[in-house]
């Protein structure tokens, strides 16, 4: 007995031609149309309901150890960022946290309503009496800052930089109960 691939062949596609045909292919091509549909509306619906799984799914990873991370994070407040920057061993971080401190005494002097464009012109109009006394200190330590931005070549040390944080920390603090 002899296999022909031809009349093999040509048996499938008179087959596949028979079962196109009949209603019952025809019915089970619709259920599973739809059922396609209703499996990629459910999870676009599940995409757009947990962001968290779009990230899952592209990133791979696990979506609780990540939770996880994001609760733990908790912001830090201003000071202790400058405060981070001022425990590196770089003069220029500490340069930086001098400047984050003055914005920080501007904005203070902007809350408690001196007038003023700058930081100077707002410290002229406050008193000693406003600032609990720390007026000094606050001249002091944004006289500081302006040495730093308009003379590059300022040489801080880190005791320099850490008297002057804590005058612009307790400036801003005394500001906050005045």
């Amino acid at each position: 007995m002899e296999i022909n691939i031809i009349e093999i062949v040509n048996f499938l596609t008179d087959l596949s031609q028979t079962v196109r045909e009949t209603h019952q292919f025809k019915v089970i091509k619709g259920l599973f149309i739809f059922y396609l549909a209703v499996v990629v509306l459910a999870l676009v619906i599940m995409l757009l309901k947990y962001p968290s799984l779009k990230t899952y799914l592209i990133y791979g990873g696990h979506i609780e150890d990540r939770r996880k991370k994001r609760k733990a994070f908790v912001p830090r407040s201003p000071w202790e960022k400058i405060q981070s920057k001022l425990n590196s061993h770089n003069p220029n971080e500490w340069k930086l946290a001098i400047i984050e401190a003055d914005k920080l005494l501007d904005k203070a002097l902007e809350d408690f309503g001196a007038p003023g464009f700058s930081t100077g012109d707002k410290l002229k109009n406050v008193t000693q009496g406003d600032m609990e006394g720390n007026l000094d200190q606050a001249w002091q330590a944004h006289k500081v800052r302006n040495n730093i931005v308009h003379h590059p070549d300022f040489e801080l040390d880190n005791n320099l930089a850490s008297r002057t944080i804590k005058q612009f920390r307790d400036a801003c603090e005394a500001l906050k109960k005045g």
